[in-house]
Order: structure tokens, then sequence, then C-alpha cells
């Protein structure tokens, strides 16, 4: 199950947040899996990230470039692959 979700703001990608703490990286137009992360905590508890009241957990930077993750008692920022990820959609 995810948890929350954003869109990139240029290109047709949809980051996932994953109640188990993991990013899923799609292709909404082509519905492939492009990326994804290794869990980002070892915290077991996903009672606190499943609570649909607090869906807004992440988000992209203006550019696309990072991700914003916030989970309970911590907040990451990650940079988005850039190695061939956006040639996808050129």
């Amino acid at each position: 199950d995810y948890a929350a979700c954003t869109f990139h703001p240029l290109y047709s990608i949809i980051a996932l947040l994953t109640e188990n703490r993991m990013i899923h990286i799609f292709d909404y137009i082509k519905h492939t899996l492009i990326a994804k992360t290794r869990k980002l905590t070892n915290d077991y508890n996903t009672s606190d990230i499943s609570d649909t009241s607090e869906h807004k957990r992440l988000d992209f930077d203006k550019t696309g470039k990072r991700l914003a993750i916030a989970l309970k008692n911590t907040w990451i920022i990650i940079d988005v692959p850039q190695n061939n990820f956006y040639e996808i959609w050129k």
C-alpha cells in the first residue's frame, strides 16, 4: 500500500511512498516502474505512516532533481537519479 504520492514538475513521473518506507518511482503514462529505494528507515511500526490524514509526506523540488520525504520524527532529502533517468521521456 502507498501512504503518499507526488508528481514530477516536468515529466510524467509519480513518486510513491510505501507504508514500509520505500520510494517507488513510476512513469504514469507507460505504467512502468523506473526506480525504487531501499527502506528509508529501520522503524518497523507502519501505523504512523498509514494514517491518511497525513498523506502529504513527500514532494519534488521545482527542478525535479531532489525529493523531500517527511516521516515520523525525521525527514530525508534524496537526489533523484539523473543518469539516463530523464532520457526515457525525450
